[in-house]
């Protein structure tokens, strides 16, 4: 599980969802701790090309997001979306992860080999 991949994915059902044509959007982590575990800036620079408020599209993209994953969301400022992660679920997802025996990471089908050579065995070569 990518949780910002995760968040990424509600924002973007949630323009949708707002009838919002937004290109490729990510969320970052937030600057500070009061303004909760991620944020979404896009609403500003939707806000240019679509010729209106950014705070408005930012309340808009806020009513849509309906996910057990966020627990708040708050608009900031012109048009920050602040978004906190529910604790509940994230412990579900820990307590899920902590009992697979891979810890949540997939695994490569493809095995890699590895040349573990220093450079004197790479100069031993050379010579002989």
């Amino acid at each position: 599980m990518k949780l910002k991949s995760t968040i990424n994915n509600i924002i973007s059902s949630a323009l949708q969802e707002a009838n919002i044509d937004a290109p490729t959007l990510s969320v970052t982590n937030a600057t500070r701790k009061e303004f909760g575990d991620f944020q979404y800036n896009g609403a500003m620079s939707l806000a240019k090309s679509l010729g209106t408020n950014p705070r408005e599209i930012a309340s808009n993209v806020s009513k849509h997001i309906n996910s057990n994953v966020i627990e708040k969301v708050e608009i900031a400022g012109p048009g920050f979306v602040n978004i906190w992660i529910d604790n509940n679920w994230l412990s579900q997802e820990l307590n899920a992860i902590s009992k697979d025996k891979n810890l949540g990471i997939s695994r490569d089908k493809k095995i890699k080999k590895l040349s573990w050579t220093t450079p004197v065995q790479i100069w031993q070569k050379k010579c002989t």
